[in-house]
């Protein structure tokens, strides 16, 4: 019997989640860099007035980050609730058919 840890299935579980978790780190890196960026070097872009004047870019940009970061959690709570944990249900039965 081969090892869960080398067997295809388990590899390819590792990948899947390691791209998916990868990808939303990149993504919100990327979202909260930004954000560091425009109060460090960009405060005139930031307090740029947006439409009457009622909020700038920096507040909206903000209620991106707020929306954005809720989205990745949604969108990896889903991942990991549908695709995740059949994988993983899928290798629990593999190793109570194979005795591990």
């Amino acid at each position: 019997m081969e090892p869960l840890e080398k067997s295809i299935s388990y590899t390819e579980l590792q990948a899947k989640r390691k791209r998916v978790t990868g990808g939303l780190s990149v993504f919100l890196g990327v979202v909260y860099a930004v954000y560091v960026f425009l109060l460090s070097v960009g405060r005139d872009i930031a307090a740029t007035p947006l439409g009457d004047g009622a909020i700038n870019v920096g507040v909206a940009y903000v209620m991106f980050m707020l929306v954005a970061s809720a989205g990745v959690c949604a969108g990896y709570t889903r991942w990991a609730n549908t695709e995740n944990d059949r994988m993983v249900a899928a290798l629990q039965a593999k190793g109570a058919r194979s005795g591990e």
